[in-house]
């Protein structure tokens, strides 16, 4: 039984699969294995022999079904293999065999688990071509199959096609979600699989990328990104629910996103709920709306007053973390204030006590000197001798790179010489010898 007329019109159909699983999609190329054919070409260049293919496609079909209601299932795949043996051809018989419409499809997916590995491919291949015809209607089946699920190649087609949508009637994406779980958390087609998956099932991919975090531990940044997108829409969808969830089992930094992500609805709202978790014995809920109200209020252009509400915040990976996203985030404002009034900024700095004031001693400091270098050096002048070395140091890594870029390398080396934090005069270190070196050419 030769099937290459079979596939001059079939061809057309596997074509637009193809291009949507292999096409302009960026979730990753596709690992459909399909029998190669050259007679859809044969078509295209001899049109006269359409009708003639059509004849043989509905006797290759009778075939087909004869051979089914005779044998079932396994025993026309069985006898497909015997009458062929490995090669082109019994790929084509393969693929035609799942591909056929007439047969109910539970048969066809319980048969996978008694195949060769290596012919399961293109029965694979087979079944989606069919369910793309039928709407998807059979997904759920397809994919409560225990070898599906454990098949890469269905992982990687089920989450291409999964992700544009397209199965329309898959409703409940939990369990299918569970078989990702020995997939690479890292992969890129993972990742942004789940990304255009969110709109449609917010709450399942929050649980399914939060399941392997747990207290204030923080996400690889990939997932982390994935998961904080889940839990933005599920607020938005649904808040009442979603913030009964958070209130029994999440991470400061869920809270600080749902508030935020309720910010974007209502101010109002928002507002109510740090007024609410400020003073909540849930100690992740009053971190995560200590930490929003810090960012409101440096968004308003109060630094000093957001930097104090840090340091209410209990010591470790939250605080860390959200301490260097409000320094990221202050840089305009610290320009702004600098602007406005510089050694007020900078002695307000000097009181210390506050989150990530050496970054601002920094930023404003150089700022300063942007606008004003001789009004700057004389405030350092006159303020060095009574500013603690613990702050001075940070005065003086401005001035080490000002010197470095200027090609003073021994003054650069004075300055760098009152620097305490390893950290920090390493990095200055590098800029100096970095000067030093263009300076020989």
């Amino acid at each position: 039984m030769k099937m290459k007329y079979l596939f001059a019109l079939l061809a057309l159909g596997v074509f637009s699969l193809i291009l949507y699983l292999r096409g302009s999609h960026d979730v990753g190329v596709s690992i459909i294995r399909k029998p190669k054919s050259s007679v859809a070409d044969t078509k295209h260049d001899n049109p006269e022999s359409v009708e003639e293919g059509e004849a043989l496609l509905l006797a290759e079909v009778g075939q087909l079904r004869d051979l089914v209601s005779r044998l079932g299932v396994l025993g026309a795949y069985e006898t497909l293999v015997e009458e062929n043996g490995e090669g082109e051809a019994l790929a084509q018989e393969i693929y035609s065999l799942f591909n056929s419409s007439g047969i109910d499809f539970s048969e066809f997916v319980l048969v996978l688990a008694s195949m060769k590995e290596s012919h399961r491919s293109y029965a694979v291949s087979a079944l989606f071509d069919r369910m793309a015809r039928n709407n998807w209607k059979d997904i759920d089946l397809f994919l409560s199959n225990e070898v599906v699920v454990e098949s890469s190649q269905v992982l990687e087609m089920s989450l291409e096609v999964l992700a544009r949508g397209e199965f329309g009637s898959y409703s409940n994406i939990s369990p299918y979600l569970e078989s990702l779980r020995s997939y690479d958390a890292y992969s890129g087609l993972l990742v942004s699989s789940l990304q255009r998956l969110v709109p449609i099932f917010a709450e399942d991919i929050y649980h399914f990328s939060s399941e392997e975090y747990s207290g204030d531990e923080l996400p690889n940044r990939k997932m982390g990104e994935v998961r904080a997108e889940a839990l933005r829409h599920w607020v938005k969808e649904d808040s009442e629910r979603a913030l009964s969830y958070l209130e029994g089992s999440a991470s400061a930094q869920d809270f600080q996103t749902a508030i935020q992500a309720i910010n974007s609805i209502s101010q109002r709202d928002a507002r109510t709920l740090l007024s609410q978790y400020e003073d909540s014995e849930n100690p992740a809920a009053r971190d995560g709306a200590l930490g929003v109200k810090a960012l409101f209020l440096l968004a308003e252009g109060s630094l000093f007053e957001g930097a104090e509400v840090l340091g209410e915040l209990r010591e470790g990976g939250y605080r860390d973390y959200l301490a260097d996203n409000f320094a990221s985030a202050s840089r305009a404002v610290v320009e702004k204030l600098i602007s406005d009034d510089p050694e007020k900024f900078m002695e307000e700095v000097l009181k210390g006590g506050l989150e990530r004031s050496s970054l601002w001693m920094t930023d404003g400091l150089e700022a300063w000197i942007e606008k004003d270098a001789e009004k700057a050096a004389d405030w350092v002048s006159s303020r060095m001798s009574t500013i603690a070395p613990e702050n001075t140091q940070y005065i003086a890594a401005v001035y080490a790179k000002e010197a470095a870029s200027q090609g003073d390398i021994s003054l650069a080396q004075q300055w760098a010489d009152l620097i305490l934090d390893t950290d920090t005069a390493a990095e200055i270190q590098e800029a100096i010898s970095k000067a030093e070196a263009s300076t020989q050419y």
